[in-house]
């Protein structure tokens, strides 16, 4: 009989493929159970608020939400506890504690599920319309730029409402959106809001004032920041307008006035003036 050895090396780097499954089986895709446990009074919630027919899109964010977050979650316990698990018979074959996935994958894994998180979870759009102009945006944000840099990500936000309380309300939304992934959060301070009257007494006379001189004048409102904000917030109850010349694509290089439009506007701005000096 003759007899020979074989020696087999199985220390090959896994493939694509199998590190997928490995990383699957670190956030424990492999055994839903625990998503399906938080999913569940999140869906609940969601019908009792939808009564009984929420919108698709925001039950969406709420499972894809749970599933990342629990997924993340599972990644830094194993991490976290990856001194130990080797030693209990039922963690010692997690992918960290069997050496198949090592610390600092397991934490880029879970950083992505966080930043996947707080992505899916951020507002962005318009999110109230005002209640009395028709077709003006009152509240909106603006998920607006995500940048990598020096192994950090950054998610830049932008928002604005017409109502002061609203825009504080919607900052601190996203406040606990970054507090509850882990993230740190800079804020700077953006134009106060200024909401719109369609009852001004200032507005009444410049309407009038402008249809004696240039015709009947345009009257809307914007959403965007104004330096009339910025007033209002130092003096309170200060009737305000906004108006001038016509100027085309403003903030941008395009951006022209057009000339007779001027020597219009402060003929008005006179008149305007006068009218007030005499009421």
């Amino acid at each position: 009989m003759s007899q020979s050895e074989i020696k087999i090396d199985c220390s090959r780097a896994p493939d694509w493929r199998e590190r997928v499954l490995l990383y699957a089986r670190l956030v424990r895709f492999d055994r839903p159970i625990g998503i399906f446990l938080l999913m569940w009074p999140a869906l609940w919630a969601l019908w009792i608020a939808g009564e009984g027919s929420p919108p698709w899109q925001v039950v969406l964010i709420f499972v894809g939400g749970v599933a990342l977050m629990r997924s993340a979650g599972c990644a830094i316990n194993d991490f976290a506890d990856r001194d130990f698990d080797g030693h209990v018979a039922r963690t010692r074959g997690r992918p960290i504690a069997a050496g198949l996935v090592s610390p600092t994958e397991a934490l880029g894994v879970s950083d992505s599920r966080r930043l996947l998180s707080l992505v899916t979870a951020l507002p962005h759009g318009v999110l109230a319309m005002s209640n009395e102009i028709e077709g003006l945006v009152e509240t909106s944000t603006n998920l607006a730029v995500i940048r990598e840099r020096e192994g950090r990500v950054f998610v830049l936000m932008s928002s604005r409402s017409s109502v002061m309380s609203a825009l504080a309300a919607l900052r601190q939304r996203i406040r606990s959106f970054a507090y509850l992934s882990g993230s740190d959060l800079e804020e700077k301070d953006g134009y106060p809001a200024w909401q719109p009257d369609v009852n001004s007494p200032l507005l009444k006379v410049v309407r009038q004032v402008h249809e004696r001189i240039a015709g009947e004048a345009e009257v809307g409102a914007v959403h965007a920041g104004l330096e009339c904000g910025i007033v209002g917030e130092k003096y309170p109850g200060m009737d305000m307008i906004s108006f001038g010349p016509q100027i085309e694509f403003p903030h941008s290089p395009d951006e022209r006035v057009k000339v007779a439009s001027v020597g219009e506007f402060y003929e008005v701005v006179k008149a305007v003036l006068e009218e007030l000096a005499g009421a």
